[in-house]
């Protein structure tokens, strides 16, 4: 090799050297501060909210209204939304997790629907509201008075969804309904 190349070679490595050095020296004293005791920081994972699936009861065409109970460990604001809907009935959900569910008229049954709740932060959690329809208990004398009462052009008195007990125990039950 050629003695001034060598020499232009030598010379650009201690160049570069010395700048290399005083930056690892720099860079070492500033990391050297990162792994000390004194400030040490810790990592705190938020949690995911926690939301309990409940099981309700009502009878065909009467709505209920109840609370979703939603906790969130880290104090975070909660959101709900419905992700499945009923498929007997309707929902309307408040921002605060309260509900009101409505069955379609003369419907009885299990129904159910999806509440997701999220903190914002994490996944959004699930909680399944079911609900049972059960048939509406009906007097056999207050149904047969209200269909003789009601006027002829007045919507039909709605049967399906209930069970009507026969509570006429004498043929003079309806003698207030004769005429003379």
């Amino acid at each position: 090799m050629n003695t001034s190349l060598r020499y232009a070679t030598r010379q650009a490595l201690n160049n570069l050297a010395k700048p290399v050095v005083l930056i690892s020296v720099l860079s070492g004293g500033f990391l050297a501060g990162c792994n000390s005791d004194d400030d040490a920081m810790t990592m705190v994972k938020n949690s995911a909210p926690m939301v309990s699936s409940i099981m309700l009861s009502t009878v065909t065409e009467t709505p209920v209204t109840e609370q979703l109970i939603a906790t969130d460990k880290d104090g975070d604001a909660l959101t709900f939304t419905v992700m499945n809907e009923p498929t007997l009935g309707t929902v309307s959900l408040m921002p605060n997790g309260e509900f009101t569910y409505t069955p379609v008229n003369e419907v009885t049954g299990m129904d159910s629907f999806t509440v997701a709740v999220t903190d914002g932060v994490n996944d959004p959690v699930a909680a399944m509201v079911n609900i049972s329809i059960d048939a509406e208990q009906v007097m056999f004398s207050s149904l047969s008075r209200q269909a003789f009462l009601q006027p002829s052009q007045a919507v039909p008195i709605r049967i399906n969804g209930r069970v009507v007990e026969d509570d006429v125990s004498t043929a003079d039950f309806y003698d207030d309904l004769l005429l003379d």
